[in-house]
């Protein structure tokens, strides 16, 4: 364990969503409930950046600037945490711990369910589509699969955020809410992208949570409940990778990490992506590296005080799924 001193917290929406929120059925109130009464007492937060506050650790010495992410339920909305040490890298040297707060999770998370089905090898003719691009995970995928090597990386969100999506390494940006949000619109026009057919779809956007599921990008892409015939938006051989789903997903998403890799799909070319954060230094490592590169730059809408009620403030919002990057909780003041 490293002993850190946490000077920039990252929030992200399994934060606001108390973790285990969205793995339960949405019309579990009481259930719900008592979740979020559990999470108040608990610290909150998976990212940080800081400082090693002691030298006892060979791998790290005093003062080192280093960022990560902490386990589930242990928390790093706090002065002080002790972080493993598969957890933990020096933090990019360009960035400030502001910025390199908000890479952690957004970044592995975007590495590990990309970079299985972006080999750089044969990535030359890999078709990428990204749906919830601005968001935090969105617009950091969209950069992870650019640096991975796919040469078409198509992005999916509103007219407004298509130039974040541009800068973020978009080769096609398709907005959603065109025609009122029209699905016959918004396939056409993802079947006119460059990128066309797809071979990996990282879909940032679909939940258990009813806000979520207004588009079904799920049967959108398979164009199951769809009347217009229309030529395929996949390739055979693709991967649909959900960030959120309904409970018995993530029942069949913990029975796969459980038991190494079985796989319980109906459909082996959909499932629902679960991070990995043991040993998952080496994959910080080239976060880093790009990073110092200037490859990879978290989009930070807006840093607060530490304090309950910024962060309360800052949880609506998330979770009012407006966001555009992501949210950075400053514990020690750098000015």
């Amino acid at each position: 364990m490293v002993f850190v001193s946490v000077h920039a917290v990252g929030l992200n929406p399994v934060d606001a969503k108390g973790v285990v929120g969205d793995k339960l059925p949405h019309h579990w109130t009481f259930t719900h409930k008592r979740v979020q009464s559990y999470i108040q007492n608990k610290i909150i937060g998976f990212d940080f950046a800081g400082v090693v506050a002691e030298d006892d650790h060979h791998a790290f010495q005093r003062g080192d600037k280093v960022f990560g992410n902490m386990p589930p339920f242990e928390g790093t909305l706090v002065e002080y945490i002790s972080v493993p040490l598969d957890q933990i890298c020096y933090m990019p040297q360009n960035c400030t711990f502001v910025q390199a707060s908000a890479i952690p999770l957004v970044g592995l998370t975007g590495l590990q369910s990309l970079s299985p089905y972006v080999p750089s090898s044969s990535s030359t003719t890999t078709s990428v589509l990204i749906i919830g691009a601005s968001g935090g995970t969105g617009h950091c995928a969209l950069q992870i699969a650019r640096n991975l090597g796919a040469a078409h990386v198509t992005a999916i969100c509103s007219g407004h955020n298509a130039e974040l999506a541009k800068s973020c390494g978009a080769t096609h940006v398709v907005d959603y809410t065109l025609n009122n949000g029209n699905l016959d619109t918004l396939h056409k026009n993802l079947r006119e992208s460059p990128g066309w057919p797809f071979h990996v779809v990282l879909d940032c956007v679909t939940s258990a949570d009813p806000r979520d599921q207004i588009v079904d990008y799920p049967s959108l892409i398979r164009r199951h409940h769809l009347t217009t015939a229309a030529e395929p938006l996949l390739v055979d051989d693709h991967q649909y990778l959900r960030l959120g789903g309904q409970t018995p997903d993530w029942f069949r998403a913990g029975v796969e990490r459980v038991c190494f890799g079985l796989s319980i799909w109906p459909d082996k070319h959909e499932k629902l992506f679960w991070i990995r954060f043991p040993k998952a230094s080496h994959e910080l490592r080239q976060l880093q590296e790009w990073a110092q590169d200037n490859k990879l730059q978290i989009h930070i809408e807006e840093t607060i005080p530490f304090s309950a009620d910024a962060v309360q403030r800052a949880f609506d919002r998330i979770l009012e799924r407006r966001v555009k990057g992501k949210i950075v909780v400053e514990v020690v003041d750098s000015k």
